[in-house]
């Protein structure tokens, strides 16, 4: 299960810690947000990313790369 207090370490870490089905959520989540509420995943970075140190490989991580 995901919960709101997994988002700064799967953004941190690319979800280092996370199960395969933790993956495919975050990921289809992620992507979701980033796509049809960028106002939302803009709030999110800012929150959990605001220096942008991790947006990079988080992004790369969401295209399964």
């Amino acid at each position: 299960m995901i919960s709101v207090e997994h988002i700064p370490e799967a953004i941190a870490t690319n979800c280092a810690k996370c199960n395969d089905a933790q993956v495919t959520i975050i990921r289809k989540t992620s992507s979701y947000i980033m796509e049809n509420q960028p106002d939302d995943w803009e709030k999110i970075k800012n929150k959990f990313d605001p220096k942008e140190k991790y947006t990079e490989s988080f992004n790369q991580f969401i295209k399964g790369n």
